[in-house]
């Protein structure tokens, strides 16, 4: 193609415009490429197995769990993961702050079960300090690290809380519901923008070749 038809070409609005829109795809994907940031990520899922939201129960009627009297039981089943791209330190748990699933005062944790754990090296573990607070502790969680864990409680659905400050991640991303595809998605969304990305750039490569 002569130079001059190749200067003519490329003074086209259409061009320029599509170049400009290149230029900016791809600052985008080296902006998040850069990017590290932590995140942890709390999805939840409750059901109620016995008993309603008030304790206004008959006085005849008694519900024992473990041969504790409790007003209701309800099951919280709680994923949570590293959903950033930076591994969260254990050591980057605030103290006066701590990491801590929580019902009002009133209520009672009753009984905790692992569920599922990416990798047990994580040390990921959990201790009731008081009826109703249960610590979160952990070595490390690196990206896509995580936990299921199913926490039964007195409280009402909704009333359980993850509390607790890390350094490093101003607020802890909590989701309700329990579609796996969307841990799925949150996990890969990183990995799938990245070859969106990657195939764009080189398509645009391609073109700027040929022209």
């Amino acid at each position: 193609m002569p130079e001059r038809e190749i200067i003519a070409f490329s003074s086209e609005p259409l061009v320029g415009t599509l170049l400009g829109i290149a230029g900016i795809v791809m600052a985008i994907y080296f902006y998040f490429k850069s990017r590290q940031f932590s995140r942890l990520a709390l999805q939840t899922h409750e059901i109620a197995v016995i008993g309603g939201r008030t304790s206004a129960f008959d006085d005849h009627l008694e519900i024992r769990f473990g041969g504790e009297i409790v007003d209701r039981v309800t099951m919280t089943r709680s994923v949570l993961w590293n959903a950033g791209n930076v591994t969260i330190e254990g050591n980057k748990i605030v103290s006066s702050d701590p990491l801590r699933f929580q019902v009002n005062s009133e209520n009672k944790i009753l009984k905790i079960d692992i569920i599922l754990q990416t990798r047990s090296v994580n040390d990921i573990n959990f201790k009731r300090v008081d009826q109703n607070i249960l610590l979160v502790d952990f070595d490390f969680i690196d990206p896509k690290d995580g936990i299921t864990v199913e926490i039964t409680h007195s409280g009402t659905i909704g009333e359980i809380k993850l509390l607790g400050t890390i350094r490093g991640i101003p607020n802890i991303l909590s989701t309700i519901g329990t579609d796996e595809s969307f841990i799925r998605v949150m996990q890969n969304l990183p990995k799938n923008f990245e070859k969106f990305s990657l195939m764009l750039t080189a398509g645009i490569g391609i073109f700027m070749v040929i022209i």
